[in-house]
């Protein structure tokens, strides 16, 4: 590790340690210090993370837009949030296959299905961390370019059932206080809410909780036009996914279904301001 990795290291043990206190203060302060000597494209990331958890969505956004793609490390939620029309995409070169990955709408399955395809093994719902080395940053405009030919896709389900499935099978079992390190509340927000206290603050939600954020965005923030995508599924049509890659792979997969929530007790009711915020991913829901 050379010695840039290596303050970067110290650096993050210490904004961890910090946070496990929920001192997001101390944290912006340790961050702001660090980068007055050291210009660390991963530590200006996090420090656009505070930001935002603070209140400052443009200085974040800033910080975002002009750093993603130089650290090593990249969350798509703040790839989205710089608004830099870029998503994060799984690609096969191999195959020319591209497959955009969008929270709550079966991702994890269709990501399983590769495991299994290419590496012939079942990772059950950690498929994630097996297809790190395929994903990589694309630009909207790349679609119709440098993939042209490529076969390029997506599944989508309606952001109501989406808020629904995250709320139930994520929060309500304590995700969002595992993602936060551990904290019962940050910025004086509970990390345990009801579903209508969940509701009522959400855009608050979706400042301070990077979790929220990344299974909330709407659709449109992850994909290009729609006529830069060869197909769109809905997650009714996972099976016809499913055979999509036993063809591109020449493998038979057994179907799954993974990460299935809690079944809901409670419909979720949108605000008219966040029927305003998912309003422009509806051409991409109605096929």
């Amino acid at each position: 590790m050379d010695k840039k990795g290596y303050s970067f290291s110290n650096l993050y043990n210490e904004y961890d340690r910090v946070m496990r206190l929920g001192d997001i203060e101390q944290a912006y302060v340790l961050l702001e210090a660090y980068l007055k000597q050291l210009d660390d494209p991963n530590a200006w990331m996090i420090y656009g993370q505070i930001l935002l958890c603070l209140g400052h969505e443009l200085a974040a956004k800033s910080i975002f837009r002009n750093c993603y793609e130089h650290a090593a490390s990249i969350h798509i939620a703040d790839v989205i949030h710089a608004d830099c029309e870029a998503t994060i995409a799984f690609v096969d070169d191999s195959r020319k296959l591209l497959y955009v990955a969008i929270p709550k709408c079966a991702s994890t399955t269709v990501k399983n299905y590769f495991v299994r395809a290419i590496y012939s093994k079942d990772p059950y719902e950690s498929s994630h961390d097996h297809l790190n080395n395929m994903m990589r940053v694309v630009k909207f405009r790349e679609f119709n370019k440098k993939y042209s030919d490529y076969y390029k896709f997506t599944v989508v389900r309606p952001a109501q059932d989406r808020i629904s499935s995250y709320f139930y099978g994520n929060i309500l079992k304590g995700a969002l206080k595992n993602n936060s390190w551990g904290l019962d509340a940050l910025r004086g927000i509970t990390t345990k809410p009801s579903l209508s206290q969940f509701l009522g603050d959400f855009f608050s939600y979706r400042k301070v909780f990077i979790d929220v954020r990344h299974h909330t965005d709407p659709i449109n923030a992850y994909l290009p036009e729609k006529t830069s995508l060869d197909a769109i599924y809905s997650i009714n049509q996972i099976d016809e996914v499913r055979s999509l890659i036993e063809d591109m792979y020449h493998v038979k997969l057994e179907a799954s279904r993974l990460m299935i929530g809690a079944k809901a007790t409670e419909d979720v009711h949108f605000s008219s301001e966040m029927v305003t915020f998912y309003e422009r991913e509806r051409q991409y829901i109605e096929l």
